[in-house]
């Protein structure tokens, strides 16, 4: 019996260490959001830090498993930057990129003599700095999914979900009182574009459309009012009178609000981006109620901001 409960109280702290861990990596995306996007070098290696933290209460207590495709692409992501790193032989080097090695060659020929070791970077430590950052990410994904897995997504999902918020939020005052600072810091690029917290506009739409996917799977993955053999109408009436309509609605504000701070950012790409994901999210609640007039709706409401983007670009 005591060895039951001891079980009990070593599952129970790993579970507290897991939601600690998922709190810290969320404060940890506010955190660079909110330092100009994490650009600066002191940013980043705090999130570093912060990363190594969350990952230790994470991983505390065990790993979750990854499926194996996810596996692979995470192995070549980490070792493509890793290899650069490697001291080759001049030969094997001139196999792997000869335009390295010429490089190399007309570099020492007038000072030394060529290297016995190449690396396959011209820039170690550039590459070295974002192996680091890379390795975060991958740790973060790592953790998004054991959490996931033990049923705290939610944790990083509305952190996720109010940064973006509160972006979108401060860039369209940004855009629209023509107040373009970054707290106390007065902006000197892109100073007509929305750019909330962050120095690049291209930047601040990634946020933005990184979020925008989970709002929209928020407002149409919800419980399907009413019996499948119920009428239109009925269904209707149903939503419009039932609790959750008035959360249904808060959520479609919100979505709008991030649209129309990503369309405040003039970033092309950016819209690009954001629109492709909320398209992918309506074929899935597609193949999931097999209803063309969801994917009709869908691009009727994504008309109004992909016109309205377009317009902007033509004016600029």
């Amino acid at each position: 019996m005591p060895e039951v409960f001891s079980v009990i109280d070593r599952g129970a702290r790993g579970d507290r260490s897991l939601r600690l861990g998922g709190v810290v990596l969320a404060l940890v995306a506010a955190g660079a959001v909110l330092a100009f996007g994490g650009v600066l070098p002191i940013a980043f290696a705090c999130m570093e830090a912060g990363v190594l933290v969350a990952a230790v209460l994470c991983f505390w207590n065990g790993c979750s498993p990854v499926p194996r495709p996810a596996l692979f692409v995470l192995g070549v992501l980490v070792l493509a930057p890793l290899l650069q790193l490697v001291p080759l032989p001049p030969a094997l080097a001139a196999m792997v990129s000869p335009n390295r090695l010429f490089f190399t060659e007309r570099l020492f020929s007038s000072l030394a003599p060529p290297p016995a070791w190449v690396r396959l970077s011209l820039n170690p430590h550039a590459t070295e700095v974002a192996l680091l950052k890379l390795i975060a990410y991958v740790l973060a994904f790592l953790m998004a999914n054991r959490l996931a897995a033990q049923g705290h997504s939610r944790i990083l999902l509305h952190s996720l979900l109010v940064i973006g918020l509160l972006e979108s939020a401060y860039g369209i005052i940004q855009y629209l009182a023509d107040w373009q600072y970054i707290f106390t810091y007065q902006k000197t690029a892109y100073i007509e574009d929305a750019t909330g917290t962050y120095i690049n506009r291209n930047h601040f739409a990634g946020l933005l459309e990184m979020v925008l996917p989970f709002m929209l799977a928020a407002v149409l993955f919800r419980p399907r009012c009413g019996a499948g053999t119920a009428t239109m109408k009925r269904r209707l009436l149903s939503a419009v009178s039932s609790i959750d309509s008035s959360k249904v609605l808060s959520m479609a504000m919100l979505l709008g609000v991030l649209c129309l701070g990503l369309i405040l950012s003039g970033s092309r790409m950016g819209v690009v981006a954001g629109l492709t994901g909320l398209l992918t999210v309506g074929l899935l609640h597609l193949l999931r109620l097999r209803r063309r007039s969801v994917v009709g709706l869908l691009l009727a409401l994504l008309l109004i901001p992909g016109s309205y983007a377009l317009c902007i670009e033509r004016t600029r």
